[in-house]
């Protein structure tokens, strides 16, 4: 006679399974956004590598990227705008034109009509990449200063908030916004996003502050992301 097991027997084995799928579901997600995430920080740091080796290229200083679309004129200064992204800038060093995709980025959506064939989902330090071709050697400490990061705009460009620091230095800091339609510092990777700073590493970018910005528009910035070792830069002047 063989034995069966019974409708008790099956109805807890389920149940265990359920529990054990309820604990393991979220560790697994949270493996996957790890390698995302991991993935993300490679895509960056390649960014890096291009921009180095264009500032190599360009007698040590960086591009200058302050709106492209060739608009003329310009929104801030009577200047033609560049007829080409920074994305563009970048493709003859890097070659790939998914590099600039977080991998994080879920969107169906290209962010932004021009250019069809990129989905940007990085943004620009606009101090570093403004109105004026900034040479390496005007910055102060180049491995303090972010120059791109995680964002949800092909626009994205960052000013940032001027924060006092405990050494009484006022600087700038990579922030975060709270509206969908124009996000700055996008916190994809565990409330965190990755950058790439001006000496070309890249790391991840920790936690928003819990500062309250005195621009309404934003909510928070990121400690370790400075956009500037002073805070009177402006995109349309030369770094001091």
């Amino acid at each position: 006679m063989k034995k069966a097991f019974t409708l008790i027997e099956l109805l807890v084995v389920i149940a265990i399974i359920a529990i054990l799928a309820a604990i393991l579901f979220p560790v697994f997600a949270q493996a996957r956004e790890r390698a995302r995430s991991i993935s993300c920080l490679s895509n960056t740091k390649q960014m890096g590598l291009a921009v180095m080796m264009y500032s190599q290229d360009y007698d040590e200083t960086y591009f200058w990227q302050p709106w492209p679309g060739n608009q003329n004129p310009d929104w801030n200064l009577p200047i033609q705008q560049p007829s080409i992204g920074w994305y563009d800038v970048l493709q003859p060093y890097v070659k790939n034109q998914g590099l600039f995709k977080c991998p994080s980025n879920n969107d169906a959506y290209y962010s932004g009509n021009y250019p069809i064939n990129y989905k940007v989902t990085y943004g620009l330090n606009e101090l570093l990449f403004g109105y004026h071709a900034i040479a390496e050697a005007t910055l102060d400490s180049p491995a303090d200063i972010a120059m791109i990061a995680d964002a949800n705009s092909i626009w994205a460009t960052f000013i940032g908030e001027v924060v006092q620091d405990p050494d009484g230095v006022m600087r700038r800091y990579w922030l975060r916004s709270d509206q969908k339609s124009w996000i700055y510092g996008t916190p994809r990777h565990f409330d965190g996003i990755n950058a790439i700073f001006a000496d070309g590493h890249a790391k991840y970018g920790g936690k928003t502050s819990v500062a309250n910005p005195t621009d309404g528009l934003y909510y928070g910035y990121y400690h370790g992301l400075r956009l500037s070792n002073k805070s009177d830069w402006s995109p349309s002047d030369p770094i001091k």
